[in-house]
């Protein structure tokens, strides 16, 4: 029999992963679309695209700035 752990980042555990699943099921069309809007919105942030290729070296850079992003509560 296999042992099923797993790893959260700082900060995360089981209960808060599943509070934010919740949110995200229990939200209407309109309040996801009304929420994703928001973050486009916001001046303090941008949105971008970037090769797939690129995405590691991204994560990698962006991992070891400090952090910038509001975590999901």
């Amino acid at each position: 029999m296999t042992q099923n752990t797993n790893d959260f980042p700082p900060g995360w555990d089981e209960t808060r992963v599943q509070r934010v699943i919740a949110h995200y099921e229990s939200q209407s069309d309109d309040e996801a679309i009304a929420e994703d809007e928001a973050a486009f919105l916001d001046s303090d942030y941008s949105v971008m695209l970037i090769p797939r290729a690129l995405v590691p070296a991204v994560h990698e850079l962006l991992s070891a700035s400090e952090p910038s992003v509001p975590s999901a509560q």
